[in-house]
């Protein structure tokens, strides 16, 4: 199934691993750290076949650095994964952009969320707008994660079961010349070269 997404993909396509490592997991509520070790270890090699470097984690947690350190960390012991784009379970956004760092390697949380209910297309192309043009700045970045079930009506606005694309396409369109759409490998790259972290 994979070699046939990269075999029809397009040039500006990119593809992540998903949701928290093999399986859809909650990283944090993990007792046995050994055994998470262990599925760190094995999704990273899988990763590296498949020629991905960038990895989702979806969780529930009070995200702090000892946390971070406890249960994120062991992702970023491998060069196969250069960072991390975090998803807070019940808001999404909860963290609105926060950065925390490992291994000199970031873990991104989502600053926006395009979601029914929480999202307006001119309002959330207005928040990208006026963002930090700093690139030492992490204000300046934004993970912007898109909720799978909501998308664009046909007067615009964003609602339960919408045309999701209709959405993202929207909301693009209004963004200022200034503001650059990357993927998910180049937006870590930029965050990883240019914010300071010690």
């Amino acid at each position: 199934a994979l070699q046939y997404y990269y075999r029809t993909m397009k040039e500006t396509d990119e593809f992540i691993m998903q949701l928290s490592g093999i399986g859809y997991t909650f990283p944090s509520y993990w007792r046995s750290i050994s055994a998470l070790r262990s599925m760190q270890e094995q999704l990273a090699s899988l990763m590296g076949r498949a020629g991905m470097s960038v990895m989702e984690i979806l969780d529930d947690a009070k995200l702090n650095d000892t946390l971070v350190q406890r249960y994120y960390s062991g992702f970023l012991d491998h060069e196969e994964i250069d960072g991390i784009l975090y998803i807070d379970y019940s808001n999404y956004a909860g963290y609105g952009g926060q950065i925390f760092w490992s291994n000199d390697k970031p873990i991104v949380t989502a600053r926006h969320r395009v979601w029914a209910g929480f999202t307006d297309v001119t309002q959330l192309a207005s928040e990208i707008n006026r963002a930090s043009t700093d690139p030492s700045s992490e204000d300046a970045y934004s993970f912007i994660i898109v909720h799978a079930w909501s998308g664009l009506d046909s007067k615009g606005n964003i609602v339960a079961n919408g045309n999701t694309l209709d959405a993202v396409a929207a909301i693009v369109e209004k963004l200022d010349p200034d503001v650059e759409v990357v993927t998910p490998s180049e937006l870590i790259k930029r965050i990883t070269k240019n914010v300071s972290h010690d």
